[in-house]
């Protein structure tokens, strides 16, 4: 993500369908919301963030990216951060539009992703540490900031999740000073364990709990210098690709017995937007651009998958559902998915 590679949000327990008439053949109508980056010209990398919403699209905040996206109820929630030319930078979450500071350092400082569960907002990031330099992973809870790494090697948070009272949190730690040896983590409740061994470089990017199960997705490199597309179930790897290309996984999605994982897949100069089910995989792209799916919801047997793919010189966000894809970005404006939810 995020990114990262990917960043990200999305819960079953907010998943609510609206109920249907039996006399009649509608289909439930739910609402479908999309957070992703616009560049503010063509061909830019200065982004602003946008929501799509049932095909209207919106400012979710000006002059900032977002890097986090969680709806719950009727109110929307958004974070980012800010790098200006003096080294320093602001993390912010907006709630409906309105911004709150939660970090402003003189160092660099990021957002990755946000949770909210009942009314407890839940934002985690990383920040620069001058004295020590080193990155810290840090979670805010109602803007109160913790550490959940110890600051002594580079750490980066991707995303959060949290199940009842606990706070789970997925990305990487270096083990050396240098960052080049580091591990997939995961922290509950600040308490971090490692799901590599650092023998190759490797990173957690997104978890969903469901039930007693705890489930993270990501990558770890192999011994050609190829990133494997990786579940780790209960810290037991779920390996998803055979290694001979560059794969990821960006977001995870548990529905009853079904694991479902999105990311891509190189296939020579290019790539493959991809959705695993059960560990089957499906291309929803041709691999004749580069592309991307970055997140992923599971409702009523319906797909959906936010990403992107390369149009030309432009990168178009885009939303598939089961397989087929609607344009949500500007196709002058190079875009980024940040966030999906259906509801």
């Amino acid at each position: 993500m995020k990114r990262t590679f990917l960043a990200t949000c999305i819960v079953a327990s907010l998943l609510t369908s609206c109920s249907k008439d039996d006399d009649t053949d509608t289909q439930p109508a739910f609402k479908v919301y999309a957070a992703f980056n616009e560049s503010a010209t063509a061909q830019g990398y200065d982004y602003v963030g946008r929501v799509w919403k049932d095909g209207t699209v919106s400012n979710l905040i000006s002059s900032y990216s977002v890097s986090g996206f969680f709806v719950d109820g009727n109110d929307v929630y958004a974070s980012g951060s800010k790098s200006f030319a003096d080294g320093s930078s602001v993390v912010l979450l907006w709630k409906n539009g309105k911004a709150d500071t939660l970090a402003k350092t003189i160092s660099q400082a990021t957002s990755a992703a946000i949770w909210v569960a009942n009314k407890d907002v839940y934002v985690t990031g990383s920040v620069y540490q001058k004295e020590t330099k080193s990155v810290v992973a840090k979670v805010w809870k109602n803007g109160v900031a913790t550490n959940i790494s110890d600051g002594q090697y580079l750490a980066t948070a991707t995303d959060i999740m949290v199940a009842g009272s606990d706070v789970y949190v997925t990305g990487r730690e270096a083990t050396a000073p240098n960052g080049q040896k580091n591990v997939a983590k995961i922290w509950k409740n600040g308490k971090g364990v490692a799901l590599t061994d650092a023998t190759f470089y490797a990173s957690a990017e997104t978890v969903f709990v469901s039930g007693n199960d705890v489930y993270a997705g990501g990558f770890e490199a192999n011994s050609i210098d190829k990133t494997v597309a990786k579940i780790w179930k209960n810290q037991s790897p779920i390996t998803l690709t055979d290694g001979t290309n560059n794969a990821f996984v960006s977001d995870l999605f548990v529905n009853g017995n079904d694991v479902y994982a999105c990311g891509s897949e190189e296939i020579g100069r290019y790539s493959k937007a991809m959705v695993w089910k059960n560990g089957v995989a499906t291309a929803l792209t041709d691999g004749t651009n580069k592309a991307q799916a970055s997140y992923i919801v599971i409702k009523d047997g319906d797909v959906y998958v936010l990403g992107y793919e390369k149009e030309g010189n432009i990168d178009v966000v885009k939303l598939w559902k089961n397989g087929k894809a609607t344009a949500l970005s500007d196709p002058t404006k190079n875009g980024i998915g940040e966030g999906l939810f259906v509801k």
